[in-house]
């Protein structure tokens, strides 16, 4: 996940996904709390995305979509403009995390089609948007921030929420109006599409008129490459309720002439078939890797009941299967059926694949169901039947699948036992613990499937260490400096720390941002004009009842300096783990008016800037240029300009005040 950026309402969502191909069988409803779950067979990616926010978030997943069942989010008490989650569900690659069967990358000049669908609820009285997140890369590929053009369509929103960039007009597509938001992030365009009014479903949604307006805009270059489309919920306030149910979308390359699609498939591999009963077979296959320019559109499907057989249209049985699975049904019991399938193009069908046959159970045959197994450790749900952990504490829930249909029965550790499908927050002792579940279908037959959770605790006393990000760090009289604090759990130990600084020079006051605290916690200096100057050793020490660490941080107070030809001003706040706001005062110290400025620094930890007002600013790695706007490039002699300001990024660890500040080339004294 990545992070947005603080203090305006932009909604810029980080995690982008299209569903290119039909509507695929719904999967069973899973109940998710953090991290990633794979829909339909890892064609989709169900994300989480809280990155502004711990308070708890839970959805449960069914099909191909998800409902927030937990979700009090209050960004607005809290004094930020950015919302505090982005959950949603993708297709594509992401960050380098790809679906499976995947279409893309797709040259915008070579996209024929792209279409999508989606039904939405949005409770009232919250804050937020629903909207898709398309993004292109100038590559075909990246396993980090795309650097071309995210494209927002928000199809409805409440509240205050409002889009990054500014308006730069309207646009009517499809007999639809939408407002249009463009603007430049760090590294990457952005163009909102917001329906005016919005809606509560698309159908068939065309997405390629909205790529052809950005192109229009120079947002986007037809020579960039569609990589990943997400749908989600941006959401500041609120969001218990909030669903996006039904969603599909279609795409296909071979739009432009030298780049169409002219190859067929490979035939396709991996056709294995399970007896489901006395009528019904499942089929499943891997999913077919698409030649250049092409994508893989369908699947077509055969059967028989001669061994050997001819695929041909007489025994063809479905086509335009979108998934890497169909259900075979009304099928003769105690009968073997043969089956092939096919792979389709835009240049054409593949050859059949290899045969695979199963022979359907005996009339009044019990069949039992298969139990999939989930294990969610901490939050994060697996598909697996064992999983192992390091202390007894650790939240480890079972969730097996199907989720309705029959009756579960569980036994356990010390004699547990329970009729539910999911058991939460199970207990675990050092060494194996195996819990075990039996499934009645509605046919009154049973399966069994074991889990087993181990815990491998470490021996010792419990305790817990301290470490500070920086062991050395400057700060200015009358400035600001801030350093991370970071608790490291020893032999299991699971308690609150609460932390604090002693040694600080005169003048010099420490504050921690969370106190007392389970991880980490960001510590600001702040020393007054009048602080002594020279290094100090401040000791800061941890307390969790009778337990103790402590570490040390050398801070150096520098004076401050005014006799430079211009003097900059630069104050952090507010900040959290992963992204901050910063205000920048320009003084003219010299004897000479300025009727122009070009302001310039370099960033030491990595910061990056989302958005910047006041100014047109240029980053090029750690380098950053800003120069005025039409109306504020007057700065008189000995006068100043206050109103340049940026929302950014940082790597939580060390967010350290520039220090090469130059204007016109002159080099600035930093306060």
């Amino acid at each position: 996940m990545r992070n947005r950026s603080v203090f305006q309402k932009l909604a810029i969502a980080f995690a982008v996904c299209l569903v290119f191909t039909g509507m695929s069988a719904p999967a069973a409803a899973q109940t998710v709390c953090s991290g990633n779950v794979s829909l339909d067979g890892g064609v989709y990616i169900f994300q989480s995305n809280e990155w502004n926010s711990t308070l708890p978030q839970c959805a449960t997943i069914d099909g191909i979509g998800f409902t927030l069942t937990t979700a009090n989010f209050d960004q607005s008490s809290l004094g930020s403009y950015s919302p505090a989650t982005y959950p949603s569900v993708y297709r594509g690659c992401h960050w380098g995390n790809c679906t499976s069967s995947n279409p893309f990358p797709i040259e915008m000049s070579n996209l024929a089609s792209a279409t999508s669908s989606v039904t939405i609820t949005q409770p009232g009285g919250y804050e937020n948007d629903s909207a898709y997140d398309i993004w292109f890369n100038q590559t075909s590929t990246t396993s980090g921030q795309p650097n071309g053009t995210e494209i927002m369509i928000w199809i409805n929103h409440q509240g205050g929420a409002g889009p990054a960039g500014s308006l730069a007009g309207t646009a009517t597509i499809d007999g639809a109006s939408y407002q249009v938001y463009t603007g430049r992030m760090a590294s990457w365009n952005i163009a909102s599409y917001v329906a005016n009014p919005g809606v509560d479903s698309v159908a068939s949604l065309n997405l390629i008129p909205f790529f052809n307006d950005a192109i229009s805009r120079g947002m986007l270059e037809s020579s960039w490459w569609l990589i990943d489309v997400e749908y989600g919920f941006e959401v500041w306030d609120g969001g218990q309720g909030l669903s996006a149910t039904n969603f599909s979308v279609s795409a296909a390359a071979g739009g432009s002439t030298g780049n169409q699609c002219t190859t067929v498939p490979s035939a396709p591999s991996g056709l294995t078939g399970t007896v489901a009963s006395s009528s019904a077979i499942n089929l499943a296959w891997t999913a077919d890797t698409a030649p250049a320019n092409c994508t893989i559109s369908s699947y077509n499907v055969f059967r028989s009941t001669t061994n050997g057989f001819t695929p041909s249209s007489s025994n063809r049985i479905a086509t335009g299967v979108t998934a890497t699975s169909y259900a075979d049904t009304g099928l003769t019991a105690s009968t073997t059926y043969y089956y092939a399938i096919e792979a389709v193009d835009a240049a054409g069908t593949s050859s059949p694949s290899s045969e695979a046959a199963e022979t359907t159970a005996a009339s009044g045959a019990c069949m039992p169901t298969a139990i999939v197994p989930y294990i969610s450790v901490s939050g994060t749900w697996t598909e697996e039947t064992s999983a192992t952990v390091t202390s007894t504490s650790t939240v480890v829930d079972l969730g097996p699948q199907p989720t309705s249909g029959g009756t579960w029965a569980w036994t356990g550790s010390n004699g547990f036992t329970s009729t539910a499908r999911q058991i939460d927050s199970i207990a675990l002792s050092a060494g194996a613990n195996v819990y075990t579940a039996t499934y009645d279908n509605a046919s009154g037959c049973k399966s069994t499937q074991a889990f087993t959770v181990t815990v491998n605790e470490s021996t010792g006393t419990p305790g817990f260490t301290l470490a500070p990000s920086a062991s050395t760090l400057p700060v200015t009289q009358g400035s600001g400096a801030t350093d991370t604090i970071t608790v490291t759990d020893v032999n299991g130990f699971t308690g609150n720390v609460t932390l604090a600084a002693s040694g600080l020079p005169s003048g010099v006051t420490a504050a921690f941002a969370t106190n007392p605290t389970t991880g980490s916690s960001i510590l600001t200096f702040a020393a007054s004009s009048a602080a002594t100057a020279g290094t100090a050793t401040v000791t800061i020490t941890g307390t969790s009842g009778t337990l103790t660490s402590s570490t040390s941080i050398r801070l150096t107070v520098n004076p401050k300096t005014t006799g430079s030809a211009c003097i900059i001003d630069y104050t952090v706040s507010p900040q959290n783990s992963t992204s901050f706001g910063a205000a920048i005062t320009i003084v003219n110290n010299s004897s000479t008016a300025l009727s122009n400025w070009t302001l310039t620094w370099s960033f030491a930890n990595g910061q990056t800037i989302t958005s910047l007002w006041n100014g047109n600013e240029i980053q090029s790695g750690a380098n950053v240029t800003v120069t005025n706007v039409s109306y504020n490039g007057s700065i008189p002699a000995g006068g100043s300009y206050t109103g340049v300001g940026f929302n950014g990024t940082w790597n939580g660890v060390t967010n350290a005040i520039p220090t090469s500040f130059s204007l016109n080339g002159t080099a600035c004294t930093v306060n």
